[in-house]
């Protein structure tokens, strides 16, 4: 519909929204799947709109909280931030947004967002459906699987197998799709698992990966990358196993290891 001859509003219809404050916004518990509460409201319809235009919608998330995956299979919204900051998930893709920022988002992609900051996270979505009238919301629950493995490794050994880890091991991961975090661990020393009841055993390391899906671990398998890293992992180990899970519960209010942690202060 290219709109010729239409007669023109005497105020633009994205202009006359009212007021667009939190108290006329409606609580919404764990949207989506997501953390806490957001606060959220339509303020526009379809009905506004002759074209396919759908709907524009506030949308406000409070600090610490989040929109959980979701998709729709026949509409694409603009994400336009109008105060605060925080990040997005499209797919597997992951960007920091700000004040400003638009960020499109087609029909079908998984989408997810989080504030990260200690401000509110204020967005405007426009939405336009495919087909006029027909709008869908299709919620992603939580797929992630973790391998979990571990490592037997000599004491002399130990300062280099740390250091392979944040030097070799976590620039491969981060190439590759799906992956979403890891953590290395040293198990306590002997003494200390037995004063804290812990059960005896051979290995002194256990490292976890994540992914969104087992069919994306597997390909980090199946790379030059992994082959490197695994190689030099594996060599500074007398032996090892692993186990794999899928995850079907997560809380985590905060990064325990803060500004300490290898992954956020070097850059790769």
């Amino acid at each position: 519909d290219g709109r010729v001859g239409v007669t023109l509003d005497k105020l633009p219809t994205f202009m006359n929204t009212l007021t667009m404050t939190k108290n006329i916004m409606s609580p919404v518990y764990q949207m989506n799947g997501g953390k806490d509460t957001v606060f959220y409201r339509r303020a526009l319809g379809s009905s506004a709109f002759a074209s396919n235009w759908s709907f524009f919608d506030h949308l406000l998330i409070p600090a610490g909280a989040s929109v959980g995956r979701h998709y729709h299979a026949g509409v694409e919204e603009i994400y336009l931030v109008t105060r605060g900051k925080g990040k997005i998930r499209v797919n597997h893709e992951m960007a920091e947004i700000v004040w400003g920022d638009a960020i499109p988002v087609y029909a079908g992609e998984i989408h997810s967002i989080e504030n990260t900051s200690n401000e509110p996270l204020e967005l405007m979505i426009y939405g336009v459906a495919l087909e006029k009238g027909k709008l869908d919301e299709v919620a992603v629950p939580l797929t992630m699987i973790k391998l979990q493995m571990f490592f037997e490794v000599a004491p002399e050994k130990c300062d280099a197998f740390e250091l392979n880890y944040s030097e070799t091991y976590i620039p491969a991961l981060r190439q590759q799709v799906g992956y979403l975090g890891s953590k290395l661990i040293r198990v306590y020393p002997p003494d200390q698992a037995k004063r804290t009841g812990g059960a005896a055993s051979k290995f002194n390391y256990q490292m976890e990966l994540m992914f969104d899906t087992e069919q994306h671990r597997l390909m980090w398998t199946r790379t030059q990358a992994h082959n490197v890293a695994w190689a030099k992992t594996a060599a500074l180990a007398t032996s090892y196993e692993w186990r794999g899970y899928d995850v079907v519960g997560m809380d985590q209010v905060a990064d325990p290891i803060g500004p300490r942690s290898l992954t956020t202060e070097k850059k790769y």
